[in-house]
Formats: structure tokens, C-alpha cells, sequence
């Protein structure tokens, strides 16, 4: 799923694989956006659905029909004692796809903006060789078959983790690490040699260069674990990394398989994009 929004409103929660797809946004003071879809085999009644948003006897609230929503979408405004929150639905017959996206207002609501993120909401392709991804200061483009297993957006340091369907499965970790005046006080080379696992053997360290900044990429290996290892399989690791100055930031990549061959590479199937992720965009695109 894919959704437009301002880019002070930031990822806080993103469902996990297995799980029904949700995406949650908010500011620095509360949540803004709360985006649920789910594959359905039957056309939903969305004015039934929406009667969960009703106020009861107890509440307060007022409610009326969402009349200046985009097309496609029905909704409720409800008015609790503070502010508006906003609860929209809208069926993508083609994809079979339901979809459902609260937005709360603590203020004025912004109809304009309202409009512009719903309208924004659409199923992504699922057959396309790439997919974007672009959320908490990161913007990528990697091979489709990648699928978001992990996130973390700790003080500093965003990390997410992608697996493809592979037996066993391709690992890829993608880091954007902030103030490294304060942490990175060796080489970048030397700070990623610390980041591969005593259990590997280093065999090749090179320069790298990424986005026309210098960086270093490390290749290392180890035999794998059980019977793999017995046939000669081995566990396969690249790690790179570079210092964007404009954005004063590390990008850190770990890719890792295991195969027969000394080679890994990044090739064309993961493309991390920097300086331009941050350079004051007004919109983000998360899917």
C-alpha cells in the first residue's frame, strides 16, 4: 500500500509479515494516521462497518456523514470534546482490497490535506521488479522479492530488515546512523570491520562509492552450520558503508546468503539513495 503524507509525520508502527497490514504515522505530539488494509473475498457494506464509530449513549461525541471525503471514500467525522477525528473507508474492487484510515485532527481539521492523503492511498503493484520504499529518512529502491521482516527506529540509528523467499532466505539490513562526530571515532573502515561477526573471515576489503561519496565494502565468509557445511556450502557477507556530509549521516548495508561461491553483490537490486531523502521534501511516500 502505498500513501502520501507530511513528512513531519513520521512511521511509529508498521505491521510485520504474516500480519494484516497496518501503517501508523504521528508528529511530535500525537498520532496522525492510522492506515489498515486486508484482502476481502466479498464487496464490503461500508456504511454497516462504519457503524462502529457511532457514538454510544455514554459519549458525547457528535457525528456526521464524511461529505467533503474523495471519491470512493466513506467515512464519519466524529467531534469528541477536543478536536476531530476522521474514520474512512474505501473497497479497491480490482485488488479486492479493504481499506481503512483514521486521521485525527487536535486542531482546525485540514480538509485539503485530508483529501490529498486519502486520495494518495492505492495498492501497490505486486509484479513490478522494484519496489520504493521511502519512510524515516531512508529512500530506496530494492528487488520486489525483499520483504520487510524487521523495523527499528531507535534515538539515531533506523534499521530495517528484509528477507526474500529464498531456502534459506537472503538477509538484507539497511541502516541511516545520525551524529557519527560523536560515535565514529576510527576510520569507516575500521567501524565496519567491528561490525561483522568474529566467526567470519575477512577476505576482501575494498573502496566503495555510493551516491559520489567514498565509503568501504567488505566481503566475508565462514562455512555454514550443519550439514550445508559438511557440502561444502558457505555463509556469504557484504557489508558497505559511507558518510553522506550533506546529510551528516552513515548508511550502513549487510547483505548475506549462503552459497558456494566467494561473490555477493549488491548490483542493481538494492539501490539507497541519500542527500536528496531529507533535502526538505513536503511529502513522504511510505508503503
Amino acid at each position: 500500500m502505498r500513501v502520501d503524507h507530511p513528512s513531519q509525520w513520521e512511521v511509529s508502527r508498521i505491521s510485520g509479515l504474516d500480519e494484516p497490514g497496518r501503517c501508523t504515522f504521528s508528529d511530535r505530539f500525537h498520532q496522525r494516521l492510522d492506515l489498515c488494509w486486508r484482502p476481502l473475498k466479498y464487496v464490503p457494506n461500508l456504511e454497516l462497518m462504519l457503524e462502529k464509530y457511532r457514538p454510544t449513549k455514554d459519549d458525547k461525541a457528535t457525528v456526521r456523514c464524511l461529505d467533503d471525503g474523495p471519491e470512493h471514500w466513506q467515512g464519519l467525522v466524529r467531534r469528541p470534546k477536543e478536536g476531530t477525528v476522521v474514520h474512512a473507508m474505501r473497497f479497491f474492487v480490482e485488488q479486492r482490497l479493504f481499506a481503512e484510515a483514521t486521521i485525527v485532527w487536535s486542531g482546525r481539521r485540514d480538509v485539503n490535506l485530508e483529501r490529498a492523503v486519502l486520495d494518495s492511498v492505492q495498492p501497490q503493484e505486486t509484479n513490478t521488479p522494484q519496489r520504493h520504499w521511502r519512510a524515516m529518512g531512508i529512500d530506496m529502491s530494492i528487488a520486489s522479492r525483499f520483504e520487510l521482516h524487521k523495523s527499528a527506529a531507535k534515538v539515531g540509528r533506523v534499521t530495517w530488515r528484509f528477507r526474500d523467499a529464498s531456502k534459506p532466505p537472503a538477509e538484507l539490513v539497511v541502516e541511516r546512523i545520525a551524529m557519527p562526530e560523536y560515535w565514529l571515532g576510527t576510520s569507516l573502515a575500521d567501524w565496519l570491520a567491528e561490525q561483522v561477526p568474529a566467526k567470519l573471515e575477512r577476505v576482501r576489503d575494498e573502496p566503495f562509492i555510493c551516491n559520489g561519496h567514498r565509503g568501504q565494502q567488505l566481503f566475508s565468509e565462514c562455512r555454514a552450520p550443519g550439514l550445508a557445511g559438511l557440502r561444502g556450502v558457505r555463509q556469504l557477507r557484504l557489508d558497505a558503508a559511507w558518510l553522506c556530509p550533506v546529510e551528516n549521516r552513515v548508511y550502513h548495508l549487510e547483505l548475506s546468503r549462503q552459497g558456494k561461491q566467494n561473490e555477493l553483490s549488491f548490483g542493481q537490486d538494492i539501490q539507497v539513495h541519500c542527500c536528496t531523502a531529507t533535502a526538505g521534501a513536503d511529502q513522504e511516500r511510505t508503503p
